[in-house]
């Protein structure tokens, strides 16, 4: 009997240790957004900083940070880190390694003309993500972030 049990516990082990070493890596990935100001009117230039982390444990292959900015906002630039190219509103990384973070910045100007009598709160959305299945992120929870901001209507003549 001692035996039998002791082959069923090698068993579990050995499986056990298998199916650790194929096991699909996982990361947790987190995103925050700040603005330089809290409220803008056309004219004024808004800039606003993103910060994507791998809160590990493994390194995150094939990373996309994505910009939105509401309809009364118009985009104007994006700067990604490590002086990867932007692809639109995305900035894409092939690796970001545990403890790791990279920093965009999105410069955005109130269109003029949205129709505003007055003032608005306008919401900019900033998420990360894997463009892999290939690894896991349990945690979607903070891959999304957002920042509210005041868009003051034009002063009317």
């Amino acid at each position: 009997m001692k035996r039998h049990i002791l082959q069923v516990a090698l068993s579990i082990s050995v499986l056990l240790s298998l199916l650790g070493s194929n096991a699909q890596p996982a990361v947790a990935l987190s995103v925050t957004i700040v603005a330089n100001q809290d409220k803008v009117k056309p004219g004024q230039l808004i800039t606003f900083t993103v910060t994507a982390t791998n809160l590990g444990p493994d390194a995150a292959p094939l990373v996309s940070v994505l910009h939105s900015l509401p309809d009364q906002l118009q985009f104007l630039s994006l700067t990604c880190d490590r002086g990867v190219n932007n692809d639109g509103a995305f900035c894409e990384y092939l690796s970001l390694e545990p403890g790791a973070s990279v920093v965009s910045t999105l410069v955005a100007t109130p269109l003029i003309g949205t129709g505003m009598a007055r003032s608005k709160l306008i919401t900019t959305t900033a998420g990360v993500g894997l463009e892999t299945t290939a690894t896991a992120d349990p945690n979607l929870s903070n891959n999304s972030a957002s920042v509210h901001t005041k868009l003051n209507a034009p002063k009317s003549h």
